[in-house]
Protein backbone atom coordinates (compact mmCIF):
# COMPACT_ATOMS: atom_id res chain seq x y z
CA UNK A 1 0.00 0.00 0.00
CA UNK A 2 2.82 1.87 0.94
CA UNK A 3 4.34 1.14 -2.53
CA UNK A 4 1.57 2.13 -4.31
CA UNK A 5 1.11 5.78 -2.43
CA UNK A 6 4.33 6.48 -3.75
CA UNK A 7 4.15 6.02 -7.21
CA UNK A 8 0.50 7.65 -6.88
CA UNK A 9 2.98 11.13 -5.90
CA UNK A 10 5.77 10.41 -8.28
CA UNK A 11 2.75 10.86 -10.87
CA UNK A 12 1.49 13.70 -9.57
CA UNK A 13 5.01 15.09 -9.64
CA UNK A 14 5.57 14.55 -13.33
CA UNK A 15 2.15 15.78 -14.26
CA UNK A 16 2.61 19.08 -12.23
CA UNK A 17 6.32 18.99 -13.66
CA UNK A 18 4.85 18.81 -16.99
CA UNK A 19 1.97 21.74 -16.57
CA UNK A 20 5.07 24.36 -15.15
CA UNK A 21 6.90 23.51 -18.21
CA UNK A 22 4.07 24.16 -20.90
CA UNK A 23 3.19 27.51 -18.69
CA UNK A 24 6.82 28.85 -18.83
CA UNK A 25 6.71 28.15 -22.41
CA UNK A 26 4.06 30.31 -23.25
CA UNK A 27 5.09 33.28 -21.34
CA UNK A 28 8.68 33.32 -23.13
CA UNK A 29 8.96 36.97 -23.72
CA UNK A 30 9.01 37.94 -27.87
CA UNK A 31 9.74 41.71 -29.25
CA UNK A 32 10.72 40.89 -32.36
CA UNK A 33 7.95 41.52 -35.19
CA UNK A 34 7.59 38.86 -37.35
CA UNK A 35 8.68 38.98 -41.22
CA UNK A 36 7.07 38.58 -44.00
CA UNK A 37 7.97 37.65 -47.50
CA UNK A 38 5.56 37.79 -50.99
CA UNK A 39 7.11 35.45 -53.63
CA UNK A 40 5.61 35.99 -57.39
CA UNK A 41 5.04 32.82 -58.58
CA UNK A 42 4.82 33.34 -62.21
CA UNK A 43 5.86 36.39 -64.67
CA UNK A 44 8.37 39.06 -64.18
CA UNK A 45 8.78 42.29 -61.82
CA UNK A 46 6.65 44.61 -63.52
CA UNK A 47 4.10 44.09 -66.20
CA UNK A 48 3.04 41.03 -67.31
CA UNK A 49 0.44 39.97 -70.61
CA UNK A 50 -1.11 37.03 -68.04
CA UNK A 51 -2.45 36.14 -65.03
CA UNK A 52 0.29 36.31 -61.85
CA UNK A 53 -0.16 34.28 -58.78
CA UNK A 54 1.29 34.86 -55.47
CA UNK A 55 2.10 33.72 -52.28
CA UNK A 56 3.08 34.62 -48.91
CA UNK A 57 5.01 33.25 -45.88
CA UNK A 58 5.66 34.27 -42.12
CA UNK A 59 8.38 33.70 -40.29
CA UNK A 60 8.79 34.34 -36.45
CA UNK A 61 10.33 32.63 -33.23
CA UNK A 62 7.92 32.58 -31.19
CA UNK A 63 5.45 31.74 -34.30
CA UNK A 64 2.89 33.72 -36.25
CA UNK A 65 -0.29 33.67 -35.51
CA UNK A 66 -1.96 35.10 -38.71
CA UNK A 67 -1.30 36.60 -42.31
CA UNK A 68 -3.48 39.23 -43.70
CA UNK A 69 -2.93 41.27 -47.09
CA UNK A 70 -5.30 43.86 -48.93
CA UNK A 71 -4.94 44.50 -52.75
CA UNK A 72 -5.64 47.96 -54.19
CA UNK A 73 -6.59 49.10 -50.92
CA UNK A 74 -9.24 47.19 -50.59
CA UNK A 75 -10.65 44.74 -47.51
CA UNK A 76 -8.22 43.17 -45.71
CA UNK A 77 -8.11 39.34 -46.21
CA UNK A 78 -6.46 36.59 -44.02
CA UNK A 79 -3.96 34.57 -45.91
CA UNK A 80 -4.94 31.34 -46.70
CA UNK A 81 -3.05 30.22 -49.86
CA UNK A 82 -1.62 31.39 -53.06
CA UNK A 83 -3.78 34.32 -54.36
CA UNK A 84 -4.02 35.06 -58.73
CA UNK A 85 -4.20 38.73 -59.68
CA UNK A 86 -6.11 38.88 -63.08
CA UNK A 87 -7.43 41.87 -63.96
CA UNK A 88 -5.69 45.08 -65.81
CA UNK A 89 -4.08 47.34 -64.25
CA UNK A 90 -0.56 48.67 -61.44
CA UNK A 91 -2.40 46.21 -58.61
CA UNK A 92 -0.88 47.50 -54.60
CA UNK A 93 -0.36 44.15 -52.37
CA UNK A 94 -0.32 45.26 -48.99
CA UNK A 95 0.27 42.44 -46.58
CA UNK A 96 1.86 42.00 -42.56
CA UNK A 97 1.98 39.52 -39.87
CA UNK A 98 1.13 39.28 -36.64
CA UNK A 99 3.07 36.58 -34.12
CA UNK A 100 1.83 34.62 -30.86
CA UNK A 101 2.88 37.48 -28.43
CA UNK A 102 0.75 39.77 -30.60
CA UNK A 103 3.84 41.66 -31.49
CA UNK A 104 2.30 42.84 -35.55
CA UNK A 105 4.94 43.48 -38.16
CA UNK A 106 4.76 47.21 -40.19
CA UNK A 107 2.97 46.80 -44.12
CA UNK A 108 4.72 45.75 -46.88
CA UNK A 109 4.30 46.82 -50.16
CA UNK A 110 4.51 45.18 -53.96
CA UNK A 111 3.37 46.23 -57.03
CA UNK A 112 1.99 43.53 -59.76
CA UNK A 113 1.13 45.32 -63.22
CA UNK A 114 -1.18 43.13 -65.64
CA UNK A 115 -2.03 44.16 -68.85
CA UNK A 116 -4.03 41.89 -71.44
CA UNK A 117 -5.29 44.79 -73.40
CA UNK A 118 -4.36 45.29 -76.88
CA UNK A 119 -3.10 49.18 -77.66
CA UNK A 120 -4.82 51.28 -80.19
CA UNK A 121 -3.44 53.56 -82.92
CA UNK A 122 -5.22 56.23 -84.38
CA UNK A 123 -4.12 57.65 -87.95
CA UNK A 124 -4.19 61.32 -88.89
CA UNK A 125 -3.99 62.58 -92.22
CA UNK A 126 -2.97 66.13 -92.12
CA UNK A 127 -5.42 68.71 -94.54
CA UNK A 128 -4.20 68.67 -97.80
CA UNK A 129 -3.19 72.58 -98.87
CA UNK A 130 -3.68 73.41 -102.64
CA UNK A 131 -0.82 73.45 -104.82
CA UNK A 132 1.47 70.50 -102.15
CA UNK A 133 3.36 67.67 -103.92
CA UNK A 134 2.65 65.36 -101.43
CA UNK A 135 0.32 64.57 -99.02
CA UNK A 136 1.18 63.31 -95.13
CA UNK A 137 -0.03 61.42 -92.01
CA UNK A 138 0.74 60.75 -88.25
CA UNK A 139 0.33 57.67 -86.61
CA UNK A 140 -0.46 57.73 -82.89
CA UNK A 141 -0.77 55.15 -80.02
CA UNK A 142 -2.35 54.06 -77.00
CA UNK A 143 -1.91 52.19 -74.23
CA UNK A 144 -3.49 52.41 -70.45
CA UNK A 145 -1.45 50.25 -68.96
CA UNK A 146 2.17 48.84 -69.50
CA UNK A 147 2.34 51.54 -72.56
CA UNK A 148 3.19 51.50 -76.46
CA UNK A 149 6.44 49.99 -77.47
CA UNK A 150 6.46 50.13 -81.22
CA UNK A 151 3.91 51.59 -84.33
CA UNK A 152 4.49 49.66 -87.71
CA UNK A 153 2.44 50.48 -90.83
CA UNK A 154 2.96 49.46 -94.51
CA UNK A 155 1.88 51.11 -98.31
CA UNK A 156 0.14 49.14 -100.95
CA UNK A 157 1.26 45.56 -99.19
CA UNK A 158 4.63 46.07 -98.76
CA UNK A 159 6.62 45.42 -96.16
CA UNK A 160 6.17 46.64 -92.30
CA UNK A 161 8.04 49.96 -91.17
CA UNK A 162 8.73 50.96 -88.08
CA UNK A 163 6.89 54.17 -87.46
CA UNK A 164 8.91 57.14 -86.32
CA UNK A 165 8.23 60.83 -88.27
CA UNK A 166 4.98 61.33 -90.11
CA UNK A 167 5.09 59.52 -93.79
CA UNK A 168 4.86 61.51 -96.93
CA UNK A 169 3.43 60.46 -100.04
CA UNK A 170 2.69 61.81 -103.66
CA UNK A 171 -0.36 63.88 -103.72
CA UNK A 172 -1.34 62.17 -107.45
CA UNK A 173 -1.95 59.23 -106.83
CA UNK A 174 -3.84 56.61 -104.58
CA UNK A 175 -2.47 53.94 -101.29
CA UNK A 176 -3.53 51.53 -99.10
CA UNK A 177 -2.28 51.90 -95.56
CA UNK A 178 -1.73 49.69 -93.14
CA UNK A 179 -0.90 50.60 -89.54
CA UNK A 180 -1.03 48.61 -86.25
CA UNK A 181 1.00 48.94 -82.94
CA UNK A 182 2.30 46.87 -80.01
CA UNK A 183 2.45 47.64 -76.32
CA UNK A 184 5.40 46.85 -73.88
CA UNK A 185 4.04 43.28 -73.10
CA UNK A 186 3.94 42.08 -76.00
CA UNK A 187 -0.29 42.50 -76.69
CA UNK A 188 -0.25 42.67 -80.75
CA UNK A 189 -3.32 44.76 -82.07
CA UNK A 190 -4.59 43.66 -85.91
CA UNK A 191 -4.30 46.17 -88.08
CA UNK A 192 -6.27 48.63 -89.50
CA UNK A 193 -6.47 50.37 -93.52
CA UNK A 194 -6.54 53.84 -94.13
CA UNK A 195 -7.12 54.52 -97.71
CA UNK A 196 -5.81 57.52 -99.19
CA UNK A 197 -6.97 58.81 -102.43
CA UNK A 198 -5.47 61.22 -105.25
CA UNK A 199 -5.59 65.02 -104.10
CA UNK A 200 -3.92 67.01 -107.11
CA UNK A 201 -4.32 65.84 -111.11
CA UNK A 202 -1.02 65.61 -112.76
CA UNK A 203 -0.82 69.08 -114.25
CA UNK A 204 2.43 71.51 -114.17
CA UNK A 205 2.96 73.35 -111.00
CA UNK A 206 5.39 76.13 -109.38
CA UNK A 207 5.74 74.65 -105.92
CA UNK A 208 9.21 74.74 -104.70
CA UNK A 209 8.26 73.00 -101.23
CA UNK A 210 9.08 69.57 -100.91
CA UNK A 211 10.68 65.46 -99.30
CA UNK A 212 13.44 63.60 -99.33
CA UNK A 213 16.97 61.50 -101.66
CA UNK A 214 20.10 62.12 -102.55
CA UNK A 215 20.66 63.92 -106.25
CA UNK A 216 23.95 63.48 -108.36
CA UNK A 217 24.53 64.58 -111.59
CA UNK A 218 25.98 61.70 -114.15
CA UNK A 219 29.65 61.72 -114.27
CA UNK A 220 29.80 64.63 -111.70
CA UNK A 221 29.70 65.44 -108.26
CA UNK A 222 27.42 67.78 -106.75
CA UNK A 223 28.73 69.85 -103.40
CA UNK A 224 26.06 70.39 -100.73
CA UNK A 225 24.13 66.75 -101.76
CA UNK A 226 20.42 67.84 -101.55
CA UNK A 227 18.19 65.41 -99.43
CA UNK A 228 14.86 63.82 -100.94
CA UNK A 229 13.88 60.81 -99.10
CA UNK A 230 16.45 59.28 -100.56
CA UNK A 231 16.23 59.74 -104.46
CA UNK A 232 19.58 60.21 -106.63
CA UNK A 233 19.32 62.77 -109.95
CA UNK A 234 21.64 61.79 -112.71
CA UNK A 235 21.17 63.49 -116.46
CA UNK A 236 22.71 62.02 -119.63
CA UNK A 237 22.77 63.26 -123.47
CA UNK A 238 21.16 60.82 -125.56
CA UNK A 239 22.87 61.05 -128.96
CA UNK A 240 21.13 60.71 -132.43
CA UNK A 241 18.11 62.36 -130.29
CA UNK A 242 18.05 65.88 -131.38
CA UNK A 243 16.70 68.54 -129.32
CA UNK A 244 15.84 66.03 -126.45
CA UNK A 245 17.87 65.80 -123.96
CA UNK A 246 17.16 62.82 -120.54
CA UNK A 247 16.80 63.26 -116.83
CA UNK A 248 16.82 60.78 -114.42
CA UNK A 249 15.31 59.98 -111.07
CA UNK A 250 16.16 57.47 -108.91
CA UNK A 251 13.57 56.91 -106.23
CA UNK A 252 15.29 54.32 -103.15
CA UNK A 253 12.70 54.67 -100.73
CA UNK A 254 9.81 52.18 -99.84
CA UNK A 255 6.93 54.40 -100.84
CA UNK A 256 6.18 56.95 -104.49
CA UNK A 257 7.76 60.22 -104.28
CA UNK A 258 6.58 63.32 -106.44
CA UNK A 259 8.66 65.99 -107.82
CA UNK A 260 7.94 69.86 -109.39
CA UNK A 261 10.79 70.35 -111.96
CA UNK A 262 11.65 73.41 -113.63
CA UNK A 263 13.70 75.51 -114.79
CA UNK A 264 15.57 78.98 -114.43
CA UNK A 265 14.24 81.82 -116.22
CA UNK A 266 17.46 82.49 -118.33
CA UNK A 267 16.27 78.88 -120.03
CA UNK A 268 12.40 79.75 -120.02
CA UNK A 269 12.17 80.19 -123.69
CA UNK A 270 14.85 77.74 -124.30
CA UNK A 271 14.23 74.73 -122.50
CA UNK A 272 11.33 72.93 -120.87
CA UNK A 273 10.20 69.79 -119.19
CA UNK A 274 7.87 67.27 -121.33
CA UNK A 275 6.12 66.12 -117.78
CA UNK A 276 6.46 68.94 -115.40
CA UNK A 277 5.04 66.76 -112.33
CA UNK A 278 6.25 63.91 -111.59
CA UNK A 279 5.52 60.89 -109.82
CA UNK A 280 8.61 58.32 -109.17
CA UNK A 281 7.66 54.26 -107.79
CA UNK A 282 9.76 53.28 -105.31
CA UNK A 283 12.57 51.89 -106.75
CA UNK A 284 11.72 53.34 -110.00
CA UNK A 285 14.58 54.87 -112.21
CA UNK A 286 12.43 57.37 -114.09
CA UNK A 287 13.35 58.60 -117.52
CA UNK A 288 12.60 62.54 -117.89
CA UNK A 289 12.96 64.47 -121.00
CA UNK A 290 13.78 67.81 -121.58
CA UNK A 291 13.05 69.46 -125.51
CA UNK A 292 15.14 72.25 -126.13
CA UNK A 293 14.85 75.00 -129.05
CA UNK A 294 18.32 75.64 -129.30
CA UNK A 295 20.50 73.23 -129.59
CA UNK A 296 23.07 75.29 -127.77
CA UNK A 297 24.71 76.71 -126.26
CA UNK A 298 22.36 76.83 -123.09
CA UNK A 299 23.45 77.34 -120.06
CA UNK A 300 21.35 77.53 -117.22
CA UNK A 301 19.83 75.63 -114.34
CA UNK A 302 17.66 72.95 -113.80
CA UNK A 303 14.90 73.73 -110.58
CA UNK A 304 13.64 70.09 -108.71
CA UNK A 305 11.15 70.62 -106.21
CA UNK A 306 10.28 67.70 -103.72
CA UNK A 307 7.69 68.87 -100.67
CA UNK A 308 10.19 70.22 -98.19
CA UNK A 309 13.49 71.17 -100.13
CA UNK A 310 14.43 72.32 -103.90
CA UNK A 311 17.83 71.69 -105.74
CA UNK A 312 19.18 74.14 -108.20
CA UNK A 313 21.47 71.78 -110.41
CA UNK A 314 23.86 73.79 -113.37
CA UNK A 315 22.39 72.70 -116.95
CA UNK A 316 24.97 73.35 -119.42
CA UNK A 317 24.98 71.94 -122.94
CA UNK A 318 26.89 73.20 -126.30
CA UNK A 319 25.96 71.58 -129.25
CA UNK A 320 27.59 68.95 -131.10
CA UNK A 321 25.90 68.51 -134.01
CA UNK A 322 28.37 69.19 -137.39
CA UNK A 323 27.22 72.55 -139.24
CA UNK A 324 27.94 71.47 -142.75
CA UNK A 325 26.90 74.53 -144.15
CA UNK A 326 29.25 76.89 -142.28
CA UNK A 327 32.22 74.11 -142.78
CA UNK A 328 31.20 74.62 -147.28
CA UNK A 329 31.51 78.38 -146.39
CA UNK A 330 34.31 78.42 -145.28
CA UNK A 331 36.03 75.76 -147.27
CA UNK A 332 35.04 78.01 -150.14
CA UNK A 333 36.52 80.75 -148.20
CA UNK A 334 39.81 79.36 -148.14
CA UNK A 335 39.92 78.25 -151.28
CA UNK A 336 38.59 81.90 -152.75
CA UNK A 337 41.80 83.31 -150.89
CA UNK A 338 44.21 81.27 -152.06
CA UNK A 339 43.23 81.76 -155.72
CA UNK A 340 43.52 85.61 -154.91
CA UNK A 341 46.87 84.56 -153.34
CA UNK A 342 48.47 83.00 -156.52
CA UNK A 343 47.30 85.57 -158.51
CA UNK A 344 48.51 88.71 -157.28
CA UNK A 345 51.27 87.46 -155.36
Amino acid sequence: MKNKSMMVLVLLLILSFSFATVDITANVYDTTLPITTLTQINGVTGWNGTDIDFNLSCFDNSGCATTVYMIDSGALQTYSGDVTISTDGNHLIEYHSIDLNNNIEDTKNYYIGIDKTVPVSTYTKTPYVNGELEIHYTLTCSDASSGCASTKYRIDGGAWINYAVPVYLSAFRAYTVDYYSIDSVGNIESFDTATITPEVENTSSTSSSGPTGLFSLAGEEIEDDFIVSPASISYVYEKGIRGVKSFFIQNNTGHALSFALSVSSELEETVFFNEPNVVVEAGENKKIDLTLLNEGPIDGLIVVSSQHSTKTIPFAFIATETNYIAIFLMIIVVIGAVFLYKKYA
